[in-house]
């Protein structure tokens, strides 16, 4: 018997560093989903495809995710130095997160993309005062600031990724642009359909 999921990509609006310390963050289901299959057969083993994962549950770590793992572990190392020596600051800014992140809800479901976007760019001001990412992607974000409602990176600084805010018209004209910086570039819409679940039986 092997039991399917498929579920959308997600990303996070607001912040997802100051989750782990209590505060509330927006998290956005987007049109990039994969399909993982879990089997058991003395061992349980989970695949995905999309992702190029294989693993063995629950002592293996798929090899593609080792340098992942090892790169998250030093930035949490980071952090937790920054933040103990800036410790009422950084708590400060994880109880301006959650009403950040309310806010930021209202926001998108009025349409008010550029309170939404203002949002965006606090936390990406946060975010460089955290010091995580780097100077490339600081300059990217800089740039679609200028140009869209709103821009910040995301992956927790570490996975060289940037998301902004937009409408159509600018959403065709930066996938253009930024393409022939070579860098890859997508535009996504929220999604109608969650995560599904099913089983094949043999």
């Amino acid at each position: 018997m092997k039991g399917f999921a498929k579920a959308p990509g997600k990303i996070i609006i607001t912040e997802a560093h100051f989750v782990i310390h209590g505060s509330n963050a927006l998290a956005v289901a987007i049109e990039k989903e994969t399909t993982t299959v879990a089997e058991i057969s003395g061992t349980t083993v989970i695949s995905s495809e999309p992702l190029g994962l294989v693993a063995n549950i629950p002592n293996d770590i798929p090899s593609g995710l080792k340098p992942l793992a090892l790169a998250i572990t030093e930035l949490l190392n980071y952090l937790n130095e920054k933040i103990s020596k800036h410790s009422s600051f950084f708590k400060a800014l994880c109880r301006s997160s959650s009403s950040l992140s309310e806010l930021c809800v209202q926001y998108l479901q009025s349409n008010n993309l550029e309170s939404a976007g203002s949002i965006m760019n606090f936390y990406q001001s946060a975010l460089s005062w955290l010091g995580i990412s780097t100077s490339e992607l600081y300059r990217i974000v800089a740039a679609l600031q200028y140009s869209t409602y709103g821009a910040k990176i995301i992956g927790a600084g570490g996975s060289g990724s940037v998301i902004c805010l937009c409408n159509i018209k600018q959403a065709e004209e930066l996938s253009k642009e930024v393409s022939k910086a070579s860098y890859d570039v997508f535009s996504t819409n929220i999604p109608v359909k969650g995560v599904e679940v099913w089983v094949q039986k043999h």
